[in-house]
């Protein structure tokens, strides 16, 4: 799966209308490198979706973003949440990176 795109990144946060495309494009910079350096393959079927979680989370943790409720889908199963039932989306983000490199009890 290529990179997520602004555009892909304001869909899961429910279109964001108030955050410039600039400071969207640099939280997923930033949040590319992390899921590199967490050992997760840019070809990654989830890349995008990691990438995104991270980025938002940044989001939520500056307070540029409230909880949301998102969904995902892989296939033809489609999963809607909201974040704060699960800690927000940094810990989304751990989970599933957990689930895609097959470790518990890591630090991250």
């Amino acid at each position: 799966m290529p990179l997520a795109t602004v555009t892909m990144f304001r869909e899961l946060l429910g279109g964001a209308s108030h955050l410039a495309d600039a400071r969207l494009q640099s939280v997923l910079n930033f949040a590319e490198v992390k899921v590199k350096n967490d050992g997760i393959s840019d070809t990654h079927e989830l890349f995008a979706q990691m990438q995104m979680y991270y980025a938002a989370s940044i989001l939520e943790r500056s307070g540029e973003i409230d909880y949301v409720t998102i969904s995902r889908q892989v296939g033809d199963v489609s999963t809607s949440y909201l974040t704060n039932q699960y800690g927000g989306f940094f810990n989304l983000y751990v989970k599933e990176l957990r689930n895609i490199i097959g470790k518990s009890g890591f630090i991250v």
